[in-house]
């Protein structure tokens, strides 16, 4: 007995199953089989074989027409969280003469590390394929979260011919999807400039000095009056010009990640550290635009650091970085804090993104860095787009 269960459950998967025009094909066989037998009635009999030949052919085409897909598929690179992917696959019929059916291929996943599933989509229609041929097929979907995910099987549905019954095939193809975190947007305006980085305490000539002049721009809070042209800006009637100017050296920025999070429910906590971590991203390639040369460390000090230099070398592996960090370490210090800024014997201005810890906060407000983002509060959000804002938080902090 325990020899046929296995057997059961390794055959039963892959018989195929009738479907509701199918199960009334069946019935209606057996009614016109019963009463052409009562009745003797030739033309009943003849009848109720018709049908029962269908549904043997329907069951029997649908099974080897999946028996002979082969198929590749074609991940993109570069995947984040929350955006659009497209999964490209070449299908093939192995078989000489039979002719596949349109089959029905969805995605199976399995995320690393966490409980629940956070892909959607990926589900695509390959077309009727004669034997021997091949077409390429695409499926879009996206994944919610970033992390590690194995795209482990592709499940296979055909119906025809005639649709009355169902065929499936699980068929094993093993890759991993390194998931990026989602990317926000800086807002409009928000920019370090030079003289906010030198008012940090930094001194280099690049920062102190003006560099070649680039264009005028519209005024931003925190642009220095000198600054201003006032004929450009007189004639505007009302609006104010700066000069913009090109810095041929360009100011190092720090970014400093605290993940220590306070006690709160595990989804929480994955929660936070995964607005965190699109932050981070967002801040890191906003800065890597404007021309800075950024430094990632990490406040537990176990995660290597990161410097994206310019033409955006060291982004893709901070982003992979980003994708499998936890939650949780110790607090940040007023040491570390202090500390962040040395890099190669000069104290760069440093931009702290934490997970709202207490301590952390406590030590933040002690020796406050030039910018401080805590990544799940809802005003940070709406800034850099980041995980959205509800309604309720919407009113309850904007009014």
């Amino acid at each position: 007995m325990p020899r046929l269960r296995v057997l059961w459950s390794r055959v039963a998967p892959r018989l195929p199953r009738p479907t509701a025009p199918g199960v009334f094909a069946i019935i209606l066989s057996a009614d016109l089989f019963l009463t052409a037998c009562f009745q003797q009635n030739n033309l009943l009999i003849f009848l109720a074989c018709t049908v029962a030949a269908a549904c043997i052919w329907s069951a029997l085409g649908a099974t080897f027409a999946l028996a002979g897909l082969r198929i590749r598929r074609h991940v993109p690179p570069n995947v984040f969280a929350g955006e659009p992917v497209v999964i490209e696959y070449v299908v093939g019929n192995a078989s000489r003469g039979l002719v596949c059916p349109p089959v029905r291929m969805r995605e199976v996943l399995a995320a690393a590390g966490r409980a629940t599933a956070a892909g959607a989509g990926f589900l695509c229609l390959v077309p009727r394929l004669a034997g021997r041929r091949q077409a390429t097929v695409y499926a879009d979907g996206l994944f919610r979260r970033r992390g590690v995910f194995s795209l482990t099987a592709l499940d296979c549905v055909v119906e025809c011919p005639f649709g009355l019954f169902r065929a499936a095939r699980r068929i094993e193809m093993a890759d991993e999807v390194i998931v990026y975190p989602a990317l926000g947007h800086a807002p409009p305006g928000w920019r370090l400039e030079p003289h906010a980085l030198a008012a940090s305490g930094t001194t280099q000539q690049s920062m102190t000095g003006e560099g070649e002049f680039a264009g005028l721009r519209e005024y931003r809070p925190g642009d220095p009056a000198k600054w201003i042209h006032w004929k450009h800006s007189a004639r505007l009637g009302g609006r104010w010009l700066v000069r913009e100017f090109d810095w041929t050296t360009q100011q190092g920025v720090v970014l400093l990640v605290d993940l220590a999070v306070p006690t709160i429910p595990p989804a929480q906590t994955w929660r936070r550290a995964d607005l965190a971590a699109s932050l981070v991203a967002t801040l890191a390639r906003s800065l890597h635009r404007d021309g800075h040369e950024v430094t990632v460390r990490f406040a537990d000090g176990l995660t290597p650091e990161h410097t994206i230099l310019a033409g955006g070398r060291g982004l893709e592996g901070l982003w992979a970085t980003l994708a499998t960090l936890p939650p949780g370490g110790s607090p940040l210090g007023p040491g570390e804090l202090a500390a962040a800024g040395a890099v190669a014997g000069a104290m760069l201005p440093v931009i702290v993104v934490s997970c709202g810890h207490p301590d952390s906060l406590g030590a933040i407000d002690r020796s406050p860095p030039v910018q401080h983002w805590v990544a799940h509060e809802p005003r940070t959000r709406e800034m850099f787009g980041i995980g959205g804002v509800s309604a309720d938080e919407r009113e309850l902090f904007w009014g």
